[in-house]
């Protein structure tokens, strides 16, 4: 599926295209192997030239780099291993150092701002790639041995909060959290984290027992899993939870905060940690009662509290759009779409409503519902229209231009998919003058192409459109990180190119293998495995599409869309 982070909008698109003739390789790929086969030249200075391109080239070459490690040439296959060792040291090494960074900080800092701003570093979940939620044993110290109350306080609610977004890091996150606080502590902090983790392994544990019945019943009667799986009732569980909520409930209100205010947000996190036992329980009161909890929270010393997390220079709303962010990555996008709606209501910060207008119609794209994306992107407009607006940024009308293109494409989607291809036709020719890398309208106009036999010059027009995009993705893979043009990384390009190729009856082999690039990134990304899962479709292979597009649905149960794409890979298989 299409990447669309915060400010997405406000970003470059880079796309990648299939080739005309879908049996030669990419030039991509034919420049990488070419590449390989000079890292077993006589010339050693090839040789290394050789390899430092290919390290330029990045993630892109690493599937070709594994295929050259079995090389019959000795050279090759040694120069290969090193290239990928190098490759992976670069990720290891520069995700370890924020946490090193905020370590550090944090062990020779004396003002509680810089101290509570690095424990919150450590606890922002750290992408899926990451060992074991790098973070996690730092926070951890300092529940156990920090002096400060403040700290241990916020440490402690920060471990409750906060989990990878990833299953199988999640997995390892509560595994060390247990191995670490598994006997009961010696004061009631560490007591409440025991609970805690207690409790959330077993209902993991409950979980993965119940999934493990219902796939084996579906598998063996034909039919499909209905995620999230209803878990069994269980009392032990139950009262164990509703214990844990009352000693929560004591430990929140600690009159900790006296001199020092650390941030709401966490604390709202903290009730929606609660909120998730109880919904997987089926506890539907009691959740209920905690969603309203943390709909109504407030910074509780008001605007002159002397911490606020202050990015919008917003006190009122700041701690709703970052609990409505980490809640939308963590794909509780239901629980997100709430105090989006809120801050757009109430929120001073004309940049705050602006960002949550553009997470609401990704939100309402994700649902499947591009009447409801129009509706908050022109919301969008308006505010950036403002003379309010235009007085405090400067870059106002790019960013109208931006969000004027979304609309018209979203606008030739809703056009597509009531069946009005004519008006489809001429939205996203508009589209495509103002912003001809649009990945979605390029996509849509293939499929117009495809239903329009007698559109030859059409064809031949769209075919440009993604030569030139073709350029501009080659461009940017040569200069990853900061130096490239889009500020995209290497790993959404490739999803990007992934989604494009699968879309238009591309070239499956490279298709396959750019999208592999991302998920061994992030293996349990719902965007990457819908990519992956498209791709699939691409190369007619529908089981293994349903296979991953059922994972996706599992990770991310909420997304309509995702649960559309299953219902048309069933159809293609059936209609194969």
């Amino acid at each position: 599926m299409k990447i669309k982070l915060i400010l997405s909008l406000f970003l470059g698109v880079l796309v990648l295209s299939a080739t005309a003739d879908e049996s030669a390789p990419n030039a991509v790929v034919v420049e990488i192997r070419e590449l390989i086969q000079r890292l077993g030249d006589e010339n050693f200075v090839i040789r290394e030239r050789a390899g430092k391109k290919l390290l330029q080239i990045g993630v892109i070459a690493e599937h070709e780099l594994r295929q050259a490690t079995r090389s019959n040439d000795v050279e090759i296959s040694l120069r290969a291993n090193a290239l990928l060792s190098q490759m992976e040291q670069y990720l290891r090494d520069s995700q370890s150092e924020s946490v090193e960074a905020f370590v550090k900080i944090y062990s020779i800092e004396t003002d509680p701002l810089i101290k509570l701003s690095c424990i919150w570093g450590l606890a922002s979940p750290l992408p899926d790639y990451c060992e074991d939620g790098e973070g996690l044993f730092s926070l951890c110290r300092i529940v156990r041995f920090d002096k400060d109350g403040v700290m241990r306080n916020e440490a402690a609610k920060c471990l409750i909060a906060f989990v990878p977004f990833g299953l199988s890091s999640r997995e390892k996150w509560y595994q060390n959290m247990y191995r670490i606080f598994g006997q009961n502590g010696d004061d009631a902090m560490l007591d409440l984290i025991h609970d805690y983790v207690s409790l959330r392994t077993d209902i993991n544990k409950l979980r993965k027992k119940t999934e493990t019945e219902v796939e084996k019943r579906a598998i063996e009667s034909g039919e499909s899993v209905d995620y999230p799986v209803k878990l069994p009732k269980s009392k032990e569980l139950e009262d164990r939870l509703r214990s844990f909520a009352a000693d929560l409930g004591k430990f929140q209100d600690e009159p900790l905060y006296s001199t020092i205010k650390s941030g709401n947000w966490v604390d709202i996190l903290v009730f929606y940690a609660l909120a998730e036992m109880y919904d997987e329980l089926g506890m539907i009161r009691e959740r209920d009662e905690v969603l309203a909890k943390a709909l109504t929270m407030r910074e509780k010393l008001g605007r002159s509290s002397q911490i606020v997390m202050n990015d919008f220079d917003d006190k009122s709303m700041n701690e709703h759009f970052r609990t409505a962010v980490f809640l939308r990555m963590k794909q509780r996008i239901n629980w997100a779409e709430e105090h989006f709606k809120l801050v757009i209501e109430e929120a001073d910060s004309l940049l705050m409503k602006t960002v949550a207008c553009l997470e609401m119609a990704m939100i309402k794209h994700l649902m499947a519902d591009l009447s409801g994306a129009i509706e908050y992107l022109e919301k969008n407009s308006e505010i950036v229209k403002s003379e309010d607006f235009k007085k405090l940024f400067n870059d106002s009308n790019e960013r109208i231009k931006k969000n004027e293109v979304q609309i018209l494409a979203y606008k030739a989607q809703l056009a597509a998919e009531k069946g009005d291809w004519n008006e489809a036709k001429v939205i996203v020719d508009k589209t495509l003058e103002i912003d001809p890398y649009e990945i979605d309208t390029i996509i849509l106009r293939f499929k117009i192409c495809e239903r329009n036999s007698d559109l030859g010059v059409y064809k031949n027009q769209m075919r440009s459109i993604i030569d030139r995009a073709t350029f501009n993705i080659r461009n940017d893979m040569e200069r990853p990180g900061q130096n490239n043009t889009s500020g995209l990384s290497p790993h959404v390009a490739c999803n990007q190119a992934a989604w494009l190729l699968a879309n238009t009856n591309g070239d499956f082999v490279l298709a396959r293998d750019l999208i592999e690039v991302a998920i061994k990134r992030e293996p349990d990304s719902s965007t990457y495995l819908d990519t992956q899962a498209h791709v699939f479709a691409l190369g007619k292979q529908f089981d293994k599409a349903i296979e991953i597009q059922t994972k996706t649905i599992k990770l991310s149960p909420d997304t309509k869309l995702f649960r559309n794409a299953l219902e048309q890979f069933k159809k293609l298989k059936n209609n194969k």
